[in-house]
């Protein structure tokens, strides 16, 4: 629906209501003199009464009008005073403007019905009986147009602060994607670059066998990492099938002297973990626990479901393990702590 029939519409349903709520005020009036007549035993004039109720009409008329002047010279409450003044000579000028258009029409219906007008102290009188009426429908309007606009302007507010806070929660959500993946950029090139160092050391001792069955497990390797380069998270299986990629390559180099044990329970392979979480925590304890050392060693990767549904990751070593007085965490480990601060903290 284009704008201008929406308006179009609006303005239908306004004028319906403003007509409905009059001739509500105007039935009711009617009542009022019916059960009058009624209780003091006289006839109801019927033509009288009705001609009567044109004021209600005339206020209809006038709505639309005062709901402006509403709008316009709002209530302000740091000049209350000031406003109700304002406001006071404004009502003057609108009750004005409904008695002519009361005597107005009265004068119209008598004349179409050619009957004699009422005199003129009828109309003074009723200027001095209805006034406090119209000055209070005046009010009314004043005071519903402004709690309706005070409404308004209160879930404007608090529209603007939800947009404000949703932007501003985007916003960070979109820092904090950026900095993990600034920070899972800096761990490819990392285990690139040993995982081709380990490759040139093989081609130097001539293992060219191992070496061809390392560049086949890293170009896998490389394919994987490129189709898993735009998510942040995957599940447990998609990770450990990365880690086993890698794990391939590292037991190429490490021949007999590395043993594997993975303990991941197929149950938990729908766990969605961050992007390379396991590999640098592998690498970590193959650089500290087997490669020091001729004798063969064994690494273990255990999965397990907490008491309260959280899920536990291990990485160990049967190593000498390291001494925490010199220990310096290398890029892979740092990385890994960022990023786990990132997603979980």
């Amino acid at each position: 629906m284009s704008d201008k029939k929406q308006q179009s519409q609006t303005n239908r349903l306004l004028w319906v209501g403003i007509i409905g709520f009059w001739a509500l005020l105007a039935l009711f009036n009617i009542s009022q003199n019916l059960f009058s007549a009624y209780a003091n035993g006289r006839p109801l004039l019927w033509r009288n009464t009705l001609v009567w109720q044109l004021g209600w009409l005339v206020w209809a008329l006038l709505t639309p009008w005062v709901v402006r002047l509403a709008k316009q010279h709002k209530i302000n409450r740091s000049q209350v005073t000031k406003s109700i003044f304002k406001h006071l000579g404004l009502a003057m000028i609108v009750c004005l403007a409904h008695f002519l258009g009361e005597a107005f029409l009265n004068l119209l219906v008598n004349y179409l019905m050619s009957s004699n007008p009422p005199p003129t102290r009828l109309y003074v009188a009723l200027i001095a009986y209805k006034f406090h009426v119209h000055l209070f429908a005046y009010f009314a309007i004043v005071g519903v147009v402004q709690a309706l606009e005070y409404f308004r302007q209160s879930q404007h507010y608090k529209l603007e602060k939800s947009n404000l806070a949703a932007k501003a929660s985007q916003l960070e959500a979109q820092l904090a994607q950026a900095q993990l993946k600034s920070l899972e950029m800096q761990l490819q090139p990392h285990f690139l670059f040993n995982t081709h160092h380990a490759l040139i050391a093989l081609l130097l001792k001539q293992e060219n066998k191992q070496a061809i069955q390392m560049l086949s497990k890293l170009s896998d390797l490389l394919r994987l990492t490129m189709e898993r380069s735009q998510r942040q998270m995957v599940s447990l299986e998609e990770e450990m099938a990365f880690l086993r990629l890698y794990l391939d390559i590292q037991q190429i180099r490490f021949q007999d002297r590395l043993k594997v044990m993975l303990h991941i329970p197929e149950e938990l392979y729908p766990v969605q973990v961050p992007n390379m979480l396991l590999q640098p925590l592998v690498e970590n304890a193959l650089k500290h626990g087997i490669e020091p050392y001729s004798h063969a060693g064994k690494l273990e990767v255990l999965a397990s479901k907490q008491l309260d549904n959280t899920l536990k990751l291990s990485v160990s070593d049967d190593g000498k393990g390291i001494e925490f007085d010199t220990f310096v965490e290398g890029i892979g480990l740092q990385n890994t702590r960022q990023r786990l601060e990132q997603i979980y903290a």
